[in-house]
């Protein structure tokens, strides 16, 4: 990287780099866990912190790029319309209009590619000018090793992950990823271990616990125990969360607790899960569970009074979505001997890409 790069300040206003940091600590928080919890109001949070950044700094490029990495995530996780998609492209756009030629902006451009748009050839060549500005970053390497998995590249990214890792062995979001594509190729010690580094550095994020409660332990197992203590476990602050309770729900199923399910259902009624429900992690309407619980216990889910308004809220939220969003290559849809490994099918978990089976993916009812 040129000299000149190097010693560039940000920003030369103290008080918009202060609001970006909050932020970016909020968007990294939310990237190690996204789709085990719910980080839509801090992703907002962060939007909102970095918009006022840029009326204090309105040349802050780099507050451009992390305010199109929030869109990104919430698109991703929560909101998956071309309304949110556009918003994303916005602020790409204006960080790339004032430096088109600073790297951090060629490689959030590579993760606004990779995750908004699943345009891994675009996203490659955009990660490779990255690179070369930034030849020892986590990050781009992380990104690199991300697409390799998406790809079905398994070895290759696990290889590409130790690389970044032992660039920046403190860094909790390589390190989680990881211990994830080591689940997916079904080495589950090794996947232990590395949920057991993640979550030394991350103490502040217990979703950690509940990943590697599922993604070791059930699945050596197949007892959700540890995945019920651990969701038991979480602070007074999230215990309430929608993922978090997503997961209660997930267990109650799983053991036939229909009391227990009703209830987390009705504590739920009125918004969107968490992705758990269906085989994406597109957030569906709660009442869908209804029709679930309903089938699970023999019934007819049509003799409900709210069952052609649920199905009508789910036709609404396809016809809003990105048609392409619901799209996966193969590698994202099936793991190594997925089949062999338990009854239950499959669904898609953490950082998109993620899908296998849980708890009570058996249980999916296409409405």
């Amino acid at each position: 990287m040129p000299k000149k790069s190097i010693e560039a300040k940000p920003t030369d206003n103290l008080e918009a780099y202060d609001l970006y940091l909050r932020a970016k600590k909020l968007v990294a928080e939310a990237e190690v866990s996204l789709f085990f919890g719910n980080f839509e109001t801090a992703l907002h949070g962060a939007i909102s912190l970095l918009d006022q950044a840029v009326k204090l700094d309105p040349k802050f490029a780099r507050a451009y790029c992390k305010s199109a990495e929030a869109q990104d995530l919430i698109y991703a996780a929560y909101d998956p319309t071309p309304t949110r998609r556009a918003l994303g492209d916005e602020a790409m756009n204006n960080a790339l209009r004032l430096q088109p030629d600073l790297p951090e902006v060629h490689l959030s451009y590579a993760y606004r590619l990779y995750d908004a748009y699943r345009d891994y050839k675009r996203a490659r060549v955009q990660l490779a000018i990255a690179l070369h500005g930034l030849p020892n970053n986590s990050d781009a390497m992380s990104l690199e090793a991300s697409m390799d998995r998406r790809e079905g590249n398994l070895d290759r990214a696990i290889q590409e992950f130790d690389e970044a890792i032992a660039v920046d062995p403190r860094n909790p979001g390589a390190i989680s990823d990881l211990a994830y594509t080591l689940f997916m190729t079904r080495q589950l010690d090794a996947a232990g271990y590395a949920f057991d580094r993640a979550i030394d550095l991350a103490p502040d994020q217990p979703m950690l616990k509940v990943q590697k409660a599922l993604y070791v332990t059930f699945f050596k197992t197949g007892n959700n125990t540890a995945l019920r203590s651990t969701t038991a476990a979480l602070p007074a602050s999230m215990a309430e969360d929608r993922g978090a309770v997503s997961w209660r729900l997930s267990c109650a199923l799983e053991d036939r607790d229909w009391p227990q399910a009703t209830e987390l259902i009705e504590q739920m009624k009125g918004g969107q899960d968490d992705g758990n429900f269906s085989c994406s992690v597109v957030p569906v309407p709660i009442d869908c569970y209804y029709i679930l619980l309903a089938r699970l216990q023999g019934e007819q889910p049509s003799a409900s009074a709210n069952f052609v308004e649920t199905r009508e809220k789910l036709n609404q939220k396809v016809r809003t979505s990105l048609p392409d969003r619901y799209q996966t290559p193969n590698a994202e849809r099936r793991t190594p001997n997925a089949e062999r490994q338990t009854p239950n099918a499959k669904r898609q978990t953490p950082n998109a890409e993620r899908q296998t089976q849980t708890p009570n993916a058996h249980l999916v009812l296409r409405c």
